[in-house]
């Protein structure tokens, strides 16, 4: 017959019974003496291809955060079905359930968040369309393309005008954010510039962009010149064949550009040599050019006003007259030969002349005994 065993013998198996049970019941404290290889934790892979960074968080806890397309594996996952959260800077939270096996590995793969774009050509040219990169085609204008399966961010398009316009402008470049989930609105903005024109002359005029008649414009008026391609142009107004006023004028895609010049009261002048030598021009100092005995020539375009016409030859200066330049109108000069010196005529000492008496005899005749006078001058 065995003896039994001692009250403070079943005491202390009493214990020893209630603390296993405690560490079977309580996950994490059951083989905590034996390192994390006998831990019922488990551990989470997660693996982001997004372009932006994440920030994890499981069951509410922060739980670290993996940079664009990364990968990374969290540890100490207690096992169970985990609430995994995700967010990023400027995008929606997303939230999944994730179960993780005792010991084991659980995977979640943060995939890329896409939206749509819609692009609208209202450039007024057909457009060759480039995003990211990758062609789209051509668009028409005032037709719609629409993409799908964006991701989620910023991307740009680059829009090439084609047709007649394609070698005379650069492309137009359009950077814009997807929307995760929506669609975002593109709109390629009116491509083709407007120029306004001012006449301020008081006469009807041309205008020529680019050596090319485009328009009439009345005195004083202005005209819209639409349907212009950005970039830089000549522009000139003319009338009767003469170039009123002349500049360039660059043009912006969609803009609206304007060539406006001052208007100074001008006329012309008609000078004519008619001295016998050559002689050179100059108005107020300001040389015109050299005319030819018997030559007219006409200077155009001088500003209208009063002046010092000068004419200057070898033999003789300062040959000068006053001329009013009237607006719009020709006024003529004529230099002339200087006119001669008078001749001054002094008459000579006359001495007094006697009248002899008629006398007698031999040598009678006709006129005999008529006082005569003899005057002497000098040229």
């Amino acid at each position: 017959m065995q003896p039994r065993p001692s009250k403070m013998r079943r005491t202390t198996r009493a214990l020893s019974v209630a603390l296993a049970a405690t560490l079977l019941l309580v996950p994490g404290l059951a083989f905590a003496g034996h390192g994390h290889s006998a831990s019922l934790d488990g551990e989470l892979q997660v693996v982001n291809d997004r372009a932006q960074a994440i920030h994890l968080s499981i069951d509410g806890e922060p739980a670290g955060a993996i940079g664009p397309r990364g990968t990374r594996t969290l540890g100490g996952v207690p096992n169970g079905v985990r609430l995994v959260t995700v967010t990023s800077p400027g995008l929606p939270a997303v939230s999944e359930s994730v179960a993780v096996p005792p010991r084991g590995r659980a995977s979640l793969r943060v995939a890329p968040m896409t939206g749509r774009a819609r692009i609208d050509n209202q450039s007024g040219v057909p457009m060759r369309v480039r995003l990211d990169g990758h062609d789209l085609g051509l668009v028409r204008p005032g037709a719609r393309l629409e993409t799908d399966q964006l991701l989620a961010g910023e991307h740009t398009l680059v829009a090439f005008p084609a047709g007649p316009h394609a070698r005379e402008a650069a492309p137009v470049r359009e950077t814009f954010t997807v929307r995760p989930g929506g669609a975002t609105q593109v709109r390629l903005a009116p491509w083709l510039a407007e120029l306004l024109v001012t006449n301020p002359f008081p006469r009807r005029a041309n205008v020529w962009i680019d050596g090319r008649r485009v328009a009439s414009v009345a005195p004083g008026q202005s005209l819209l010149i639409a349907q212009q391609t950005p970039g830089r142009h000549e522009v000139s107004l003319r009338a009767k064949g003469r170039v009123l006023a002349a500049d360039a004028v660059r043009l912006a895609p969609g803009g609206k550009g304007r060539f406006a010049p001052a208007y100074l009261p001008t006329g012309d002048l008609r000078v004519t040599n008619a001295t016998a030598q050559r002689m050179r021009i100059e108005l107020d100092g300001r040389k015109l050019g050299s005319l030819r005995p018997g030559q007219t020539a006409l200077f155009r375009d001088l500003p209208a006003g009063d002046f010092l016409l000068t004419a200057d030859g070898r033999a003789r200066r300062d040959l000068h007259q006053r001329v009013r330049i009237a607006p719009d109108r020709t006024t003529a000069a004529v230099f002339s030969p200087p006119a001669p010196r008078p001749v001054v005529v002094a008459p000579m000492p006359v001495p007094p002349v006697e009248a002899k008496p008629r006398g007698k005899g031999k040598g009678k005749g006709k006129g005999k005994g008529k006082p005569q006078v003899v005057v002497s001058a000098t040229f």
